[in-house]
């Protein structure tokens, strides 16, 4: 399924984000603290809903599906199953987002509006975040390095020529 493939390619992607830093992978973005806050909610994903372990389906998945395919579309179910038997049918809305506006402005009450309706998680959008993501990784400890060759040339090495 189409949904399955953006899946796993946000996990390569949120799995690039979150790796530890490494003298090969300076991955200075794991001591931000809103990626932080957000890897320890990923790690809740999956528990309530599909008895998962915590973790599971985030950091696992990708393996997981590749050892057993069919894998990611069973927890999916499992999920969907349980929300439906939780959730009064009344206020329930099975939603595809290739249904676009009409249904979910139906359910809700609310005015279809005017604008296309977005579609933006796609695998392709994944794998151009999962190359942002690497440019920074890679590309932070060069910029740091080029400013203070910058900085020392113009410091110092002005410094010099005047003395």
């Amino acid at each position: 399924a189409g949904w399955a493939k953006s899946f796993l390619q946000l996990m390569q992607v949120v799995q690039l984000q979150a790796a530890n830093f490494s003298m090969t992978y300076p991955n200075i973005l794991q001591f931000l603290p809103v990626l932080q806050d957000l890897t320890a909610m990923r790690c809740l994903m999956g528990q309530t809903t599909m008895g998962l372990q915590p973790c599971e389906l985030i950091y696992e998945s990708i393996d997981k599906e590749r050892l057993s395919p069919g894998w990611l579309e069973e927890q999916y179910e499992k999920h969907n199953a349980y929300v439906r038997a939780k959730v009064p049918e009344d206020k329930l809305l099975e939603f595809s987002v290739q249904d676009g506006w009409v249904p979910l402005c139906d359910f809700l009450g609310v005015p279809v509006p005017s604008v296309a309706f977005p579609h933006v998680n796609d695998s392709a959008s994944m794998r151009r975040l999962g190359m942002i993501l690497q440019v920074i990784v890679y590309g932070w400890a060069p910029m740091v390095l080029l400013v203070m060759l910058l900085l020392w040339r113009c410091c110092c090495v002005t410094r010099e020529k005047k003395d």
